[in-house]
């Protein structure tokens, strides 16, 4: 991957959160040749979650042994926040802050006790921050609140080389004689697999006793909708067998309450799959409205029976118009638009 040298960005690094930076952040860290750090650095302990204060000593210790020789800091997700925050008012105000806003945590917030600790912080981390890159519009607009409003820009997440070969080379299909519905995603409370399968037992009941739902993903595997006749859960698969379940697909469906841009439903667009996701999912500005539904059993509902009565033909049309939609969204092009969003959040703060 062959970008711009951008002289002044470098060193470079991304905290990040989880085990692992996400697959797509590290091609956006990779094209400023960022180092990777844990937000609880050498404190780490894997059996600790949640906003404890030791959990919060940690990422403040972190942040203050954070090296100065830094220009660029890059926060995967708002609970680094807390880390770079205290590395930027505590140890070195000349590094460039931004906030790689990523996740649902924010639309969440409000639900959470969390909040308030949020409030407090708020004029210290909006001070913090010398610019934001989202991955959607939706992630920002759900940040916003909680950190002010700050100079931003949006850069979508890449769909992986290896996938994207293989999607993209699939024949558009969408069968109404074997009618499947997929949808992709660990079992996580956020992505709503529970609520999706109520919705697919109307589709059962009222409309098609032979559809079949592939939930595709792990951890679905012990959940009482995975015992049901019409429902297959494979777990993880290979990238082979995910195009092999894409090309049967009749309609694809993300049924999250909140998911930032779920690279997931980009695969689907690739397959040339009708995709439906829901008014809270980030790539909702990338499909037709009549396929943006809520998040309710009806809306679900509602949404698949749509695709269902429609012909084969017009689907596969949608389908291929998905597929222009997100042709773009290969490794090089985001890694390189994420880079010049860098260069311009940074540059244009000096």
């Amino acid at each position: 991957m062959t970008l711009r040298k951008n002289i002044g960005i470098n060193p470079a690094c991304m905290i990040y959160q989880g085990d692992s930076p996400h697959p797509a952040h590290r091609v956006f860290g990779d094209s400023i040749d960022c180092e990777y750090m844990h937000f609880e650095g050498r404190f780490r302990d894997n059996n600790r979650r949640g906003p404890g204060i030791k959990n919060i000593f940690r990422r403040a210790m972190t942040g203050i042994e954070i090296s100065n020789k830094y220009n660029v800091i890059v926060a995967e997700g708002s609970s680094v926040l807390q880390t770079m925050m205290v590395h930027k008012t505590a140890k070195n105000r000349r590094s460039k802050c931004i906030y790689l806003a990523a996740d649902e945590t924010f639309y969440t917030l409000q639900n959470k006790k969390t909040r308030h600790v949020w409030k407090l912080i708020k004029p210290f981390v909006n001070r913090s921050i010398d610019g934001c890159i989202a991955v959607s519009d939706l992630a920002y607009e759900w940040c916003e609140p909680h950190i002010g409003h700050i100079r931003h820009e949006v850069v979508h997440p890449p769909i992986d080389d290896k996938k994207y070969s293989s999607l993209v080379s699939l024949k558009p299909n969408s069968s109404q004689e074997n009618f499947t519905v997929v949808s992709i995603g660990n079992n996580r409370d956020s992505k709503n697999y529970a609520l999706l399968n109520e919705s697919f037992r109307k589709i059962i009941d009222r409309v098609d006793s032979t559809a079949k739902l592939i939930i595709v993903g792990s951890g679905h595997e012990n959940e009482k909708y995975s015992e049901e006749k019409y429902v297959w859960t494979p777990g993880n698969v290979s990238v082979d067998e995910l195009a092999d379940i894409l090309s049967r697909a009749s309609v694809y469906v993300q049924p999250s309450k909140s998911d930032a841009f779920p690279v997931a439903s980009l695969e689907a667009m690739l397959s040339a799959t009708p995709t439906i996701v829901t008014d809270q999912v980030g790539t909702k500005n990338l499909v037709p409205k009549n396929q943006v539904v809520s998040a309710t059993v009806d809306g679900l509902y509602e949404g698949i029976k749509r695709q269902y009565s429609m012909s084969e033909n017009d689907r596969i049309k949608t389908g291929n118009i998905h597929r222009e939609q997100v042709s773009g969204l290969t490794e090089k092009n985001q890694a390189q638009k994420f880079n010049d969003a860098i260069v311009k959040l940074t540059r244009n703060n000096e």
